[in-house]
């Protein structure tokens, strides 16, 4: 008997491109070659694994090129002589929403409730880091430099109740008191490209005392005066559209802020091709009512390209 583990597979895509890759092991009830196993998928966007093992993690991946919005379903079927076959089931959502690929909370040491699909980054300076299964270079920085440097001691749990773990912990990137606690940039590897970041930052203490300005890449995804805010509003964040031309997407304090604060990064990569243009028609003609006309009518038809890739 041949079984696949995980037996399903769900994929979410949008306007990020192809989701990440996910893995499933295939096993044998019995001694076999892995070269005696033929994977065959029902749908041509699945992306199969380069190579067939058995008892260790394949990968799978989907390709979205020329699929429109919604929900598919494919198969994979494992066989082998004298082997009952086994299926993975593979699910895939495409949605025009974004789809975050990487998000990092920014926390002390410890136990917090954030989402699984968070990365808790305590402070450890820049290098190959080993997350679910996958390896990333991310970390702190020196100030525009690439030198690896520890941000442990800028981390806080602020533990205000009624608040989230996601809003009450944070790294602070540039404090006020630059001698104990020196600034920081974060960083990760990515390949280049365009990215959606989204940033939050902000104190729920009792400090009001911060204009959390984040720059990434030299965009500014977020301004905001707490000192100004408080105490009604203590967080704050933002979404831009930036540019990795080096393979580094780097996080700093922006123009004009002071003891900046960042709760948490998300980022995901942006193919304009997947951005359904708007489509204008206009029509000209003896119209007799609304939306309603009469003889030859003239159709003129005009689209814009939401996404900018041209096409």
């Amino acid at each position: 008997v041949l079984s696949f583990d995980p037996a399903q597979l769900n994929f979410l895509a949008g306007v990020s491109g192809d989701p990440t890759t996910q893995t499933s092991t295939l096993s044998a009830s019995g001694t076999l070659d892995a070269s005696n196993v033929d994977l065959v998928a029902s749908e041509s966007w699945v992306v199969l694994p380069s190579t067939t093992s058995i008892g260790s993690p394949m990968t799978f991946g989907v390709d979205v090129s020329g699929l429109d919005q919604g929900a598919y379903t494919a198969s994979v079927t494992a066989s082998a002589p004298g082997y009952l076959p086994a299926v993975l089931t593979i699910n895939l959502s495409i949605t025009d929403e974004i789809v975050w690929t990487y998000q990092f909370n920014y926390q002390p040491e410890g136990t917090f409730n954030i989402p699984s699909d968070y990365i808790p980054d305590t402070g450890a300076p820049f290098g190959l880091q080993q997350v679910g299964g996958q390896s990333l270079e991310f970390g702190w920085v020196l100030p525009g430099t690439n030198t690896p440097a520890v941000s442990t001691d800028n981390t806080r749990d602020r533990n205000v109740g009624g608040v989230s773990d996601l809003l009450n912990t944070l790294n602070i990137i540039a404090h006020n008191n630059a001698n104990n606690f020196p600034p920081r940039d974060w960083m990760i590897s990515l390949p280049n490209g365009p990215y959606y970041v989204n940033v939050s930052v902000g104190d729920p203490g009792t400090d009001d005392d911060s204009r959390h300005v984040v720059a990434v890449n030299g965009v500014t995804i977020v301004d905001f005066d707490e000192e100004a805010n408080a105490p009604a509003i203590h967080t704050a964040e933002g979404t831009e559209l930036v540019e990795v031309t080096d393979g580094f997407l780097r996080l700093t304090q922006g123009p004009l802020g002071d003891n900046t604060k960042v709760n948490y990064v998300r980022i995901a990569p942006f193919d304009p091709t997947l951005v359904p243009p708007t489509v204008q028609a206009e029509f000209t003609g003896n119209q007799s009512g609304e939306g309603v006309y009469r003889g030859t009518v003239e159709v003129a038809l005009s689209a814009i390209d939401n996404g900018g890739s041209g096409i």
